[in-house]
């Protein structure tokens, strides 16, 4: 299959699945987490409880199932994409934190601290997301091989020896932090078993160069979330945090490529801790008027940064793969044209 078709069709089926997780999470599921005041937040620890965050957590990981099963032929990125952005009707729904501010008036510090806290216990949720990704994919791949993604890269290389199922673990081990750490410090080994003199496994983790993508990533996302963001409506707030990681993860893939993808999706919930942890230091919960000069990058919710923020992410560093991809396969054809 040519490979400008091969990626027309795996973005078709990546766009498809989020649309249909988006409407299906927008139209159904909302009950589940809607928060016990009408105009209140989604928020799952000032305002919710336990069980709504549960109820949260099984909805975003049988999307990850679900989706993982629909987007077969696609990338598994575009798996998780499609999860992620699905989970975010509940971020639409979800009325403004006005009100919660203006209850909390007193407490803003307290309150941010419980943002921060639950920005972790959702980074957890995603983690799950990821592992859920992987072991649908990889059990699929093991019973249908034939229905799997392979990278357009492996399909040009002859008896290679690799099936569908090791081609996604190598784009997407569910253990990648933890397979690609002992490789740090290994490289080429002889005969013997011994490293040569300055031997390095092209495997290994290049850690300068995934401390740039970090720094890129994050001082762009930042800026660009304090550009866009000029007011508190729900929309605007969805809008930036979506935009500004999609453009920064983009960026920072373009400039600095790295192997470890999950520390670029990560960036959102970083971001959200740096946010959080600003609030709970700065705030003054003596002012009367405190709760409406929060400012605006304080008004997203802590579900915000995981279904917009990391859907964004995800989008990002999606689509700069797809893009060094095809520029790889483009320029293969070009020299075969001319030799």
């Amino acid at each position: 299959m040519d490979h400008s078709r091969f990626h027309w069709l795996e973005k078709l089926q990546v766009q498809l699945a989020t649309a249909a997780a988006l409407i299906v999470v927008y139209f159904t599921v909302w009950p589940l987490v809607r928060p016990w005041d009408p105009h209140g937040p989604v928020t799952f620890l000032a305002g919710g409880g336990y069980a709504q965050l549960a109820a949260f957590a099984a909805v975003v990981w049988a999307l990850a199932a679900a989706c993982a099963v629909l987007t077969t032929r696609a990338r598994p990125e575009g798996s998780l994409l499609a999860a992620v952005v699905g989970a975010g009707g509940i971020s639409l729904r979800s009325p403004q934190v006005r009100s919660l501010l203006w209850r909390e008036g007193d407490h803003l510090r307290v309150l941010f601290a419980q943002f921060l806290v639950e920005v972790l216990l959702l980074a957890a949720v995603l983690v799950g997301a990821i592992v859920i990704v992987s072991v649908v994919r990889i059990v699929v791949a093991r019973v249908r091989p034939q229905w799997m993604w392979r990278s357009p890269l492996s399909r040009r290389k002859a008896d290679r020896g690799a099936s569908p199922g090791q081609s996604l673990l190598e784009a997407f081990p569910v253990l990648r932090l933890f397979l690609v750490a002992p490789t740090l410090r290994e490289g080429q080994k002889d005969a013997a078993g011994a490293l040569p003199r300055g031997g390095r496994d092209r495997r290994a983790l290049n850690l300068p160069r995934l401390g740039l993508t970090l720094l890129v990533n994050e001082v762009l996302a930042i800026a660009l979330i304090l550009m866009l963001l000029r007011s508190g409506e729900r929309g605007q707030i969805l809008f930036a945090l979506f935009a500004a990681f999609a453009v920064s993860a983009f960026a920072a893939q373009q400039l600095y490529p790295t192997r470890l993808g999950i520390a670029v999706w990560a960036c959102p919930m970083l971001t959200a801790l740096l946010f959080y942890a600003y609030g709970a230091f700065t705030s003054i919960d003596s002012s009367p008027n405190a709760w409406s000069d929060v400012p605006y990058f304080l008004r997203a919710l802590p579900v915000d940064w995981l279904t917009a923020g990391v859907g964004g992410a995800l989008a990002g560093s999606w689509g700069s793969v797809r893009v060094h991809e095809f520029r790889h396969l483009s320029g293969q054809d070009a020299a075969e044209s001319q030799g």
